[in-house]
């Protein structure tokens, strides 16, 4: 799939930089565009803390929720939940590749 709009998510949700994640993620929401956010070190705990409804309305409105299988599995011994598919790296950088807008939060530490 290409997407139009990639986003890198970093940081935990109760990092400072959630808010500014959230407004991104509402503004990407309303605009139609095919459009992946992909969560990677502690970004993917946004999987567990974000409720099953949430997740359902930003996948209904376009967005492809992605968890980096590697960091997920590192931290919790179960699959994600439904909503949110395993990925890679790999996949990640694809997707990069073909968009028109990308954008990253999160520190750029080691997970």
């Amino acid at each position: 799939m290409t997407y139009r709009q990639v986003m890198l998510i970093r940081c935990p949700p109760d990092a400072a930089v959630a808010h500014e994640v959230r407004e991104q993620v509402m503004r990407w929401s309303e605009s139609g565009c095919a459009s992946l956010l992909f969560f990677h070190s502690g970004g993917v705990e946004w999987a567990r803390a974000t409720s099953a409804s949430t997740a359902q309305r930003w996948r209904a409105s376009g967005l492809d929720l992605m968890v980096c299988s590697a960091a997920w599995r590192r931290r919790y011994p179960e699959p994600p939940p439904p909503a949110w598919q395993p990925g890679s790296l790999v996949q990640f950088w694809d997707a990069v590749d073909g968009a028109e807008q990308v954008a990253s939060f999160g520190a750029l530490d080691r997970a």
